[in-house]
């Protein structure tokens, strides 16, 4: 114990000399910020910035996701996860090491700039005076396409060639970053630090020792003055929002049963009142907790760090992601499967190293080490070490450590909070900056939180239309920067769009002098109400029946009331969740006809053109598309060449030509496919703005599997039919 502990005395500053210990542990960290986007032909872009360098690359990922969850991540009887789904089964003979998958992410991460970069950090951090580490925080854009399968990579695998271990379980820490809207540093605590533990393991479930964990949970705790420790067994959702009424909580620990459905999210195993098995979603169990002033929040569970990949899910589906979106500053949760031991000695260690003052990301690493060094024997194949994911939204995981005084870890006296630290405003751009006179430009406020998923579900849909440009996401940090994008938003968007819920929505902090309704869809809304050409503000008629805060409900009550001589500038509805997206596209296709009635309807002799691409063996199909279009005086044409590699020439020319570029999907093979995918993003980067570029599915082709999905950043529609096509086209015979 005395090689890894170092015991010094030290003062109270009350005369009383108590012991502290320390680890060698990191006292700082040098950060290097890398920031992962979509790139082109498949690849990905990487941007590392740091105080000692910055770095650019791009990268391919070295193998998929499939591959490294069934060579390492695969289920055990004892682990925490939900249900009885096993990850893939590996091909005989295709069992890979932790070190292989570990390297191979390091290499194509760390291209020769970004290496560069990390290789003047460590050795910066080296020749400090004190203990200083390198802290990586990864920034993946999971909003964009394409960008699930990157976040779901489990990175903390990472390790070079040249280093016998991880970077995780050495002095270099990896935390993960999302680009939301909320505070990024957590509300000051004035008096006790609060703890709320939640243990869950329903009748019928599979037994986890969480009595175990509760008990070492409690007595790490238990010697500190100025801490409070409450529980909640058997939660159901009323007990446990009854819970958080109690007393404001600055840690939620969640022990139990956690899972991540492909097709809905995040889930978590609580209770209903009959104490039978209840799963609750992210996005209902973030919001239950948004109101806390919280600094952290442990999903000790399997799954409740997993990203999902399937593009019809809201990019913040998860359960530690949509906690993120909520506004936690930080949030540690597990992304594969834990077994139960594993997961306990990993909660114990955690929680002593916050208990002694050290910062959140050295409390996981620390962890990380404790399991990596519980099995030598096991080294080449126990993962476990690799499976918390630690989401920092906060500059530093340092928050519980202030609180906790380093050297007697006891709460100190009352913590005044200090003078907020002046934040840069970020760089934004304008999305309607560039917008061509005749383009329709939309702007989707802030939505109370449960109605996200909605609302970029119908971002996707109006950036499918041509023409259209959307804005759904504005700079926050200061009240001045959010406010002044918003009101440039507004000036120019020709239609704004306002989901409102059941409550006002996200807090602008500081929102306690200015009242309950100073929210982000609240202030945006009323920005909307002085200077918005058309606003269209929508709640579903469950919201409606649901609203609980007097405030708001007359709020509402007001908007509804508001007159309605001018439709087109002001119009309030309440209509089924599911009518959404129906209502808000029709009101835009009104408000574009007003705008440019003559758009819908080509004058006479100007011929609109069109390209149709088709492998041979749809020729026929090709053929009907064009005597279609032909009728609909539109000038096509054609290409069914059965080629996997297209003539570029010809396609440059159709698609920098042509308004509309049809893609055959029928009975193409998947070479044809990928390679047409490929090209064509390439051809289109130099095309006139208002592109459209939409596939057709024939019936009988309806069960494809050939995939034409990425196309939304170059104006896409999906599978289309005659019926869309004479909405494009004008409806003349």
């Amino acid at each position: 114990a005395f090689a890894l502990y170092q015991r010094t005395w030290l003062n109270d500053g009350g005369g009383k000399r108590v012991r502290a210990y320390g680890r060698g542990s990191m006292k700082k960290y040098l950060d290097i910020n890398l920031i992962i986007t979509p790139g082109t032909d498949g690849a990905i872009e990487v941007n590392a910035e740091s105080k000692y360098g910055d770095g650019s690359g791009s990268f391919v990922l070295p193998f998929s996701l499939d591959e490294v969850t069934a060579a390492l991540f695969r289920s055990q009887d004892d682990s925490r996860r939900i249900g009885n789904a096993e990850a893939p089964v590996p091909e005989p003979g295709s069992a890979r090491s932790p070190e292989s998958f570990g390297i191979a992410l390091f290499e194509a991460l760390f291209q020769p700039n970004i290496r560069d970069v990390l290789v003047a950090n460590r050795t910066a951090a080296a020749k400090a005076e004190d203990d200083t580490g390198v802290r990586i925080r990864l920034s993946i854009a999971i909003e964009k396409d394409g960008m699930g399968q990157i976040a779901s990579i489990p990175w903390e695998l990472m390790r070079s060639a040249n280093d016998g271990s991880p970077l995780v379980v050495t002095n270099t820490a990896l935390v993960r970053t999302l680009a939301t809207n909320k505070p990024k540093e957590p509300r000051a605590i004035r008096d006790t630090l609060n703890i709320l533990a939640i243990t869950s393991n329903p009748p019928g479930t599979d037994p986890l020792d969480t009595a175990r964990e509760l008990e070492q949970l409690q007595s790490i705790w238990a010697g500190l003055d100025g801490v409070v420790v409450d529980t909640i067994d058997r939660p159901s959702k009323s007990r446990l929002l009854d819970k958080l009424l109690d007393r404001d909580f600055h840690i939620v620990h969640y022990m139990g049963h956690g899972g991540f459905d492909p097709d809905h999210g995040g889930k978590l195993m609580l209770e209903d009142d009959a104490g039978q098995p209840l799963l609750v979603g992210a996005s209902d169990f973030a919001t239950w907790l948004e109101p806390e002033p919280l600094h952290l929040v442990f999903l000790n569970a399997c799954n409740t760090g997993t990203t999902g990949t399937n593009t019809a899910l809201h990019p913040y589906s998860g359960l530690a992601t949509a906690l993120v979106r909520a506004g936690v500053p930080a949030v540690l949760a597990m992304q594969f499967p834990i077994p139960d031991a594993k997961a306990i000695v990993f909660a114990r260690t955690f929680y002593y190293c916050i208990s002694k003052g050290l910062a959140i990301d050295t409390a996981v690493a620390e962890g990380r080490r404790r399991m990596y060094e519980a099995e030598p024997g096991a080294a080449g194949y126990a993962t476990e070490w690799a499976t918390p994911v630690l989401y920092l939204r906060a500059q530093d995981g340092e928050s519980l450590g202030r609180v906790l005084h380093p050297a007697s870890a006891v709460i100190a006296a009352p913590v005044v909070a200090a003078a907020p630290a002046v934040v840069a405003d970020p760089i934004w751009t304008n999305p309607f900056t560039d917008a061509a006179p005749g383009d329709f430009c939309v702007f989707l406020a802030t939505p109370d939180p449960p109605l996200e998923s909605q609302r970029q579900q119908l971002a996707r849909a109006l950036r499918a239309l041509p023409g259209v440009r959307v804005a759904d996401s504005v700079p926050a940090s200061s009240r001045t920067a959010h406010d002044a994008a918003v009101t440039a938003l507004v000036a120019r968007a020709d239609l704004c769009v306002h989901l409102l819920g059941d409550s006002p929505g996200v807090a602008v902090e500081p929102a306690a002098s200015r009242g309950a309704l100073d929210t982000f869809p609240m202030e945006q809304l009323n920005i909307g109400n002085a200077k918005a050409r058309a606003q269209l503000v929508i709640m579903t008629s469950e919201a409606r029946e649901s609203i609980d805060s007097m405030a708001y409900a007359k709020r509402i009550k007001e908007l509804e009331e508001l007159p309605r001589d001018d439709k087109n500038k002001f119009e309030f509805q309440v209509i089924d969740k599911l009518a959404i997206n129906a209502a808000v596209l029709a009101k835009q296709t009104e408000l574009a006809a007003l705008k440019a009635p003559a758009v819908a309807a080509p004058a006479s002799g100007d011929r609109r053109k069109a390209f149709v691409d088709a492998h041979g063996k749809d020729t026929d199909i090709a053929n009907y598309l064009t005597d279609y279009l032909f009728a609909k005086n539109v000038d096509t044409n054609m290409s069914a060449s059965d080629k996997t590699v297209p003539d570029m020439k010809l396609l440059n020319q159709a698609i920098s030509t042509s308004f509309l570029y049809v893609i055959v999907k029928g009975t193409v093979d998947s070479d044809w496919a990928r390679n047409r995918k490929m090209v064509i993003r390439r051809a289109a980067s130099t095309a006139r703005a208002n592109l459209l570029i939409t596939l057709y599915t024939p019936p009988e082709a309806a069960a494809s599997t050939v995939s034409f999905d990425g196309f939304s950043d170059i104006n896409t529609l999906g599978d289309v039919d005659s019926s869309v096509l004479d909405t494009l086209f004008g409806n003349a015979p």
